[in-house]
């Protein structure tokens, strides 16, 4: 989130840079140490949050390919805002002079974040799960790691 919003007060994507090559390793290692943060908490934690947190694994990748839909009907086109303005709540008209920054942040938590758990919850639970069922077992239940390579 902290990289996001730096890279939008620098100009954003379309903005060129020499500093942008680093990008993707400044993501990486953002990635790396949310992960062993998360395992050096995670045998403390309370088992319904990391039962949670298993669950939304489960589902990332109904995650991933959901959440592009969601972002898009959120935040519309921003080259034709007339034929597809989007669907952002009105914080700038409930709270006159509010910041670009909140007022996104605040659409993000509330709008577009739950609105992309829902759908990849329903995507998970509808096309991922059941084709998951469907597909060839590659080891047998029994089958342990020890063995022959030959078929």
């Amino acid at each position: 989130l902290a990289w996001e919003w730096f890279l939008s007060q620098s100009g954003g994507y379309p903005k060129q840079a020499w500093w942008k090559i680093w990008a993707p390793t400044w993501e990486s290692l953002v990635c790396l140490l949310g992960v062993l943060g998360y395992l050096a908490v995670a045998g403390r934690m309370w088992e319904p949050i990391k039962r949670s947190f298993a669950f939304l694994g489960d589902m990332s990748f109904s995650t991933y390919i959901c959440h592009f839909m969601i972002v898009g009907l959120v935040i519309g086109d921003p080259l034709d805002r007339e034929h597809m303005p989007g669907m952002m709540l009105p914080f700038d008209s409930w709270w006159p002079g509010i910041p670009p920054m909140l007022d996104a942040t605040l659409n993000t938590l509330l709008l577009a974040f739950p609105a992309a758990i829902l759908l990849s919850l329903l995507f998970f639970n509808g096309v991922e799960r059941p084709f998951m069922r469907l597909r060839t077992r590659y080891v047998s239940e029994g089958a342990g790691l020890t063995g022959s390579a030959s078929p």
